[in-house]
């Protein structure tokens, strides 16, 4: 409840991506009499203005490659890579496997991005599904079931509105399933059926369990522009051979892209996360 005597300063030269004061305790102690400032700075570059960072990535809810759960090296990954937009997948709620952790908050305070979680099932003594991060305001959030086979695991997909340069976009995370063709076919149609006519911006980030060739891509390619010859791999990560995960734009939507890529983190997840910046043209 004191003065705020602790800063940082920057010239004009920097855009102010976070700024924080982190305000953490345990049992209402902290660790220091002071709390601690926060900031995350990126140069002001005539490259950067208007670009739109859209970064997606299956967490497997914070297990990597080397068996250890740990959070923290992922919200360092999201740091590192500076998105406006996130989609997260295989994401883990207050259960008992990670902890009793919120997942979506803990990543949310540490990048400090805001977050909407979206439940696909109970699990666990908590829940799972899937998290949209974002630095841009959101409104409107929702979860849409998709189609799925008796006792399979319910698939989702999050919705949400984001405000980005005086326009409205809408942003979806998704995670299709991993053992039947026919049920992914049916999940992509109902989303390209929902997102087809949509007068707003529609960008589709997410593990969609399929390669760039398969029918899967082919009946989103009908909505959204998939390059069938982007072979880049996202799993599994410790030595990649196939792309399943993907950002997509509508053609008609007027994105241009600035840069893509997966990239190469081998160890945080069985998934590499990518990365996608886009610009108005």
């Amino acid at each position: 409840r004191g003065s705020r005597i602790d800063w940082i300063g920057c010239s004009e030269s920097w855009e102010v991506r976070i700024a924080q004061i982190l305000r953490n305790s345990r049992e209402g102690r902290t660790p220091s009499d002071h709390f601690p400032v926060t900031a995350v700075l990126r140069p002001k570059m005539e490259s950067h203005q208007g670009t739109l960072r859209v970064l997606s990535y299956n967490i497997h809810h914070g297990v990597g490659t080397d068996g250890k759960y740990d959070l923290g090296r992922i919200a360092k990954i999201l740091r590192a890579w500076d998105p406006d937009l996130v989609a997260l997948q295989e994401v883990d709620q207050e259960t008992s496997r990670s902890l009793a952790m919120d997942q979506a908050a803990m990543l949310a305070e540490w990048t400090g991005l805001q977050y909407q979680f979206f439940k696909a099932i109970d699990f666990d003594s908590g829940y799972y599904g899937q998290v949209i991060l974002s630095r841009l305001p959101m409104s409107q959030a929702e979860t849409i079931l998709l189609p799925n086979e008796g006792s399979k695991e319910q698939r989702i997909a999050g919705e949400v509105v984001a405000t980005f340069g005086g326009r409205s976009i809408r942003f979806l995370t998704t995670h299709f399933d991993h053992t039947d063709q026919n049920l992914r076919l049916r999940q992509a149609d109902v989303l390209a059926k929902r997102c087809m006519s949509m007068d707003q911006p529609v960008i589709l980030a997410g593990d969609m369990n399929a390669t760039p060739d398969s029918p899967v891509m082919a009946r989103l390619g009908e909505v959204w522009e998939v390059d069938e010859g982007d072979t880049e791999a996202t799993f599994p990560s410790a030595k990649s051979s196939k792309r399943i995960d993907y950002i997509l734009v509508r053609e008609r939507d007027g994105w241009s892209e600035v840069g893509s890529r997966s990239i190469a983190e081998p160890t945080a997840s069985d998934h590499h996360p990518i990365l996608r910046v886009l610009r108005f043209r």
